[in-house]
């Protein structure tokens, strides 16, 4: 008897999937990875991706995820976002 999980392919906003065959490994270890290459690749995730991510990568409330694709909104009263 065997058991397996399955996670839906995770996709950018460009459709293009989120992996090292694209170019786009995230790799949790440093000698793979640096800090700096990670936080450059954070950086650029386009918002329309952030809240999915968060979803489907953290362990974050929905309600706490809400709250911060929210404060993105440049209109948002506590805009967080770039250029805040």
């Amino acid at each position: 008897l065997a058991y397996g999980i399955t996670f839906p392919l995770l996709v950018g906003s460009d459709g293009k999937k989120f992996g090292k065959s694209e170019g786009g490994a995230i790799w949790l270890d440093g000698k793979k990875l640096s800090p700096y290459h990670m936080y450059q690749h954070l950086l650029r995730t386009p918002d329309s991706d952030v809240g999915k991510f968060l979803k489907m990568l953290t362990f974050l409330d929905m309600s706490e995820i809400e709250d911060i694709v929210a404060r993105m909104d440049p209109s948002h009263p506590n805009h967080s976002g770039p250029n805040a």
